[in-house]
């Protein structure tokens, strides 16, 4: 079944071309609504029948009789309208699979029988593919992640034709790639993902770089700011954890994750050919807590260049009392090893997070996704102005020790999401002027 949400904006659009274009004197003498002869509305109908919906449920959701669909379907000008399109998607499909890339050429690439800058060259005559590709090569980036860009980028392609009747990129306008974007969300994708896209491959010229540079930094869940409803206020989690809506195991998982800052990994992260295993919250095991310090070591092998990042010495009793305690009473109910997974395996430490974050949702009314509970830990430290390089804790190395948990590589991310620094700076200005007027002043 199609999501409800792209059936109920394709209803909405089509409800509003019948309401601006229906004429005037059909509505005083008091007729039933009738449909507009107007490709706009033949495209959307057709798209609402592709998406499965029957033509008593589209007449029920547009106010029109039944009969009036099923004539619609009869009409010559309709079924002409359908034939042009099917002949577009076809020739677009054609255009993906033939000119955007060499389809054959990208398995081989992907396989590792072809990964150098001389086959990404030849990977398509579209110079934003192949600049894309090379990327990969040269950062020796995961090569299933190259095919997913690659195909998505084709998927442009495609959605410029059909939706667009926009073959030919040089006509596509900044507009064009923001529609594809929206498309993208309506099915499901994150919107991080499409926010990360959308400047960085898709738009590949600057004056559409430029045009979109502000949505790359604020458009979030459809026009959202991060530190609007990204982040959870202590408050909140106090009432998570006071209620009965999560378990006992999830509201310990839950205050380990906000006190390491760590990452959310939904399968073990590779480099190339190299498997680099684990990380973040499920890839704990026992033996990475010292009990004795109550401190733990989280891996972070999105982060490492060669092998996987390890932050050690993060204190377990950062925000929540007693929270090493707790971990050690858990550890030792459960049975875990020294070399056991700390949550039984990384798999269920998986579906836990995905439980969390799901019940976290339903008790704030907040549209969190994972990655908000690293930008909470970060916002937490932030706000009881703790200074951004040592939140950062450290930017080189493989194994880094930092107390306030795993560290942030791009401090001007911080700064752009998290940081009030016009509240930090008037804050500031009585110290710096003590400072300096006794200097001046004599």
């Amino acid at each position: 079944m199609p999501r409800k949400s792209t059936v109920d904006k394709l209803l909405e659009e089509i409800r509003e071309q019948i309401k601006k274009k229906r004429g005037e004197e059909e509505k005083k003498r008091g007729r039933p609504p009738s449909l507009v002869r107007d490709p706009e509305v033949y495209e959307r109908i057709t798209r609402l029948l592709e998406e499965g919906l029957t033509a008593r449920e589209i007449a029920k959701a547009l106010g029109v009789s039944e009969k009036t669909i099923q004539r619609l379907k009869q009409d010559p000008e309709f079924q002409r309208f359908v034939k042009e399109r099917e002949e577009k998607i076809k020739a677009a499909r054609v255009a993906r699979a033939q000119v955007v890339y060499d389809k054959d050429l990208l398995d081989k690439i992907v396989a590792g029988e072809a990964w150098n800058k001389e086959a990404c060259k030849q990977l398509s005559p579209w110079e934003p593919i192949q600049d894309v590709c090379i990327q990969w090569v040269v950062h020796n980036r995961s090569r299933h992640s190259l095919k997913s860009a690659i195909e998505e980028m084709a998927e442009i392609f495609e959605f410029q034709c059909k939706v667009k009747q926009k073959c030919d990129p040089a006509l596509w306008e900044a507009d064009d790639f923001l529609e594809f974007a929206n498309s993208m969300i309506s099915r499901g994708v994150s919107t991080d993902t499409v926010r990360k896209y959308l400047t960085r491959w898709w738009a590949w010229k600057p004056e559409h770089r430029e045009k979109l540079k502000g949505l790359h930094g604020k458009w979030v869940r459809r026009g959202v700011m991060k530190t609007e409803e990204h982040v959870l206020e202590p408050e909140e989690v106090k009432m998570a954890l006071e209620s009965d809506e999560l378990t006992d195991e999830e509201k310990l998982y839950l205050k380990l994750w906000l006190t390491t800052g760590a990452r959310e990994y939904s399968k073990p992260s590779t480099r190339g050919l190299r498997e680099l295993g684990w990380g973040g919250i499920v890839g704990i095991k026992a033996s990475d807590i010292n009990w004795r310090d109550c401190t733990v070591s989280v891996r972070e092998p999105k982060t490492g260049k060669e092998e996987a990042k390890e932050w050690y010495g993060v204190n377990l009793n950062l925000f929540f009392p007693d929270l090493c305690g707790e971990l050690r009473r858990y550890v030792e109910e459960k049975g875990r090893g020294k070399d056991d997974w700390l949550w039984g395996s990384p798999e269920r430490a998986v579906k836990l997070y995905k439980s969390i974050i799901k019940k976290l949702k339903k008790l704030t009314g907040k549209p969190l996704v994972p990655h908000d509970i690293r930008r909470t830990h970060a916002y937490w430290l932030v706000r009881a102005d703790v200074p951004l390089e040592l939140i950062a804790g450290g930017v080189t190395g493989q194994k880094l020790y930092n107390a306030l948990g795993v560290g942030w590589e791009d401090i001007s991310v911080m700064i752009r999401y998290y940081a009030d620094l016009a509240g930090k700076s008037r804050k500031y200005v009585p110290m710096v002027q003590q400072v300096f007027h006794q200097v001046f002043a004599s």
